[in-house]
């Protein structure tokens, strides 16, 4: 009697049989089939679809100039990382790049405003009352031009630069006033940085966009509100003293943050109590914001002339003020 064994279950089946290992075999063959099948076309496709447009999204030079990096007008503020909510330069926003790049009129716009050529009157946000008119405005000196959010730079303008010995180009007529000022800063021991001088109309657009998208994008503001709160730090182009070279924003090496804070380092209390001595002022003081339209910058200094510097100093008003007084 042949001996019997149990396989497949309990079922009894002859020894030798191959039958049931045959059908065992081609269902598992099946399954895999089904599986590659099912799945093996999907897995191909589980590719980012965006992959394909990197090289067009990351390209470094889409709009931009390869040489601002190193521009000393576009710097970067360490303390800014996009948000110019820390305090950025009105006028900048981010700016303690000391680099000086020769090629200052490559500042690249990389998010130009195509509204930014136009009229601007209707475009600019309201900042509270407006100051009285400039009478004088159009005769005015070079040095005593006044550049705000209601006063736009003259339609041509045209002005001489030259490099500081400090890094950043500015108004030829003023520069061996920066330069004597912050020689003798420095001879008191401590370290004045120029973080941004003179700027291009594009740079300055990038700037105010860059400003503008931080505050839609990474806020959730309206687009109008955006570009309100923008403009009180990043001055609108065509409304930045930079543009006119008279104006540089200076730090202190032992803290080059552009936020309030900066008003209490060394350099800043030798500049706010000698600037006046060399032609300069301090632009946008903390009491002036409704004047000014421009949020306090304890590091923006504006070049106005020695006949004139020490005048606006004393009379402890700011440079809307004084003019409308005289």
């Amino acid at each position: 009697m042949k001996k019997e064994k149990y396989v497949y279950g309990g079922r009894r089946q002859a020894k030798g049989s191959k039958l049931p290992l045959i059908i065992g075999l081609v269902a598992v063959v099946l399954v895999i089939v089904l599986c590659i099948v099912l799945f093996g076309g999907s897995a191909k496709d589980d590719v980012d679809p965006d992959e394909g447009q990197q090289n067009e999204l990351t390209d470094p030079n889409a709009g931009g100039d390869p040489n601002t990096g190193n521009d000393p007008n576009t710097g970067s503020d360490p303390n800014t990382s996009s948000n110019p909510n820390t305090g950025g330069d009105p006028d900048s926003d981010a700016n303690t790049d000391t680099d000086t790049d020769t090629n200052t009129d490559a500042d690249t716009d990389t998010d130009t405003d195509t509204d930014a050529d136009a009229d601007t009157d209707t475009d600019m946000p309201d900042r509270g009352p407006e100051p009285i008119p400039d009478p004088q405005k159009g005769s005015r000196p070079w040095n005593l031009v006044l550049v705000n959010p209601w006063n736009f730079l003259p339609e041509s303008v045209d002005i001489p630069l030259a490099w500081s010995d400090y890094g950043g180009q500015v108004d030829a007529r003023c520069v061996d006033a920066l330069d004597r000022m912050l020689d003798d800063c420095s001879n008191e021991g401590l370290v004045p940085i120029i973080c941004s001088a003179y700027r291009t109309w594009d740079t300055q657009t990038s700037l105010f966009n860059g400003t503008w998208d931080y505050y839609e994008y990474s806020l959730g503001m309206s687009s109008e509100d955006a570009k309100a709160a923008a403009a009180m730090e990043t001055a609108w182009p065509g409304t930045s003293e930079h543009q006119l070279g008279l104006a540089v924003d200076i730090v202190d090496v032992n803290y080059q943050l552009l936020n309030d804070a900066q008003a209490d380092t060394a350099v800043q209390q030798w500049l706010m109590a000698n600037c006046w001595k060399y032609g300069f002022i301090l632009r946008y003081p903390a009491d002036k914001v409704p004047q000014t339209g421009i949020i306090y910058e304890p590091w923006h200094y504006r070049y106005v002339g020695e006949e004139y510097s020490q005048a606006i100093y004393e009379s402890g008003l700011c440079l809307e003020e004084w003019l409308a007084q005289n």
